[in-house]
């Protein structure tokens, strides 16, 4: 097994990023995938996915992973979604005696004047108790808004969107 130094990770993922923005550089249809950067956490040796993605109804957002890329992308071709926001506003929950704040990753807007919370995530993260406290506060508040609330995975994404 080679001994692979944290310089030398950070080098590669420096050029993979590099090569890819050359690559795409030249190819209209994936113009928005220019502003997608890899991010290489050189502590654990695990790869995550953060950019951003210009949206026709939500401008330039930020994703914190695939999934999110890959939602946002299924909710601009989907016509029944008029407009999101991402991150739209902060709710308070507690988890261990201390009291936290938790975004929720989208708030959408439909044609029929419908509204959903949203929380992205994938299939192993919802048995964490964090994250159980998490959508908690999220229903809470959308059964206070009088809204929907919807938790996706990676196997919702399909389009036509799910539940909306």
């Amino acid at each position: 097994m080679r001994n692979v130094t944290t310089a030398q990770r950070r080098a590669w993922a420096v050029k993979a990023v590099a090569t890819r923005r050359e690559t795409l550089k030249n190819d209209p249809l994936l113009e928005d995938r220019i502003n997608r950067t890899v991010m290489m956490n050189t502590t654990n040796g695990w790869t995550s996915y953060k950019g951003y993605h210009k949206s026709p109804k939500a401008g330039r957002v930020y994703f914190r992973s695939k999934q999110e890329e890959m939602f946002y992308r299924l909710l601009d071709r989907d016509e029944r979604v008029t407009n999101y926001f991402v991150e739209p506003f902060a709710l308070p929950y507690t988890f261990e005696g201390r009291e936290k704040l938790y975004y929720p990753d989208l708030l959408i807007s439909t044609k029929t004047h419908a509204r959903f919370l949203v929380e992205i995530k994938q299939s192993h993260e919802l048995i964490d108790l964090q994250t159980k406290a998490k959508i908690r506060s999220g229903q809470s508040a959308a059964r206070r808004l009088r809204i929907g609330f919807r938790v996706f995975t990676q196997r919702h994404l399909t389009s036509p969107l799910p539940l909306l």
